[in-house]
């Protein structure tokens, strides 16, 4: 069932209905391809020791990607995608599309959120998928870190030997 979702963002309303399945499917392999290199540079960004798999989806760092992604694409093919992305979406109650110019004019911060937000509405289900493997993943890696400590008194040559003997 195609659902809508209301959000204030500077100051004005924004209402974004979900895309209709087959559009959304279109939609969500052409971010995977365009988004996975900003992705895995995002990687590069991350601060204070943490791993990638600390970085939230949503919020600045997905902020950051959308950024990344509209420079790898041409000057067409952003506002075509734009357009794509923001065809049900409504401000303060009006059709976004006829008003894009004087909405979004000095207002390139409030784009992206609102395209921010459109992808939120449209792929909730898959970011909290994302989210449960980023928790999976974090669980394995908290686990080897404890193996490795465990195991960091002992000489490389009792290592092999006792990874042998562990039962699975």
């Amino acid at each position: 069932m195609i659902t809508s979702k209301e959000r204030e963002i500077d100051g004005h309303t924004w209402l974004v209905a979900q895309f209709p399945a087959s559009e959304s499917l279109k939609i969500l392999a052409k971010l995977t391809k365009l988004l996975g290199p900003s992705i895995a540079a995002l990687s590069g960004t991350v601060e204070g020791g943490k791993s990638i798999l600390d970085v939230e989806v949503g919020g600045e760092d997905f902020a950051r990607a959308v950024s990344l992604l509209v420079e790898r694409l041409d000057e067409e093919d952003v506002f075509n995608f734009v357009k794509r992305l923001l065809k049900d979406t409504r401000c303060d109650g009006r059709e976004v599309l006829p008003e894009f110019d004087i909405l979004f004019a000095g207002r390139l911060t409030t784009l992206i959120k609102v395209l921010v937000f459109v992808l939120e509405v449209n792929y909730e289900d898959f970011f909290g998928i994302v989210e449960k493997v980023k928790e999976v993943m974090r669980a394995q890696e908290q686990q080897r870190m404890a193996e490795l400590k465990a195991t960091s008194g002992e000489s490389w040559a009792q290592r092999p030997q006792k990874m042998r003997q562990r039962p699975g």
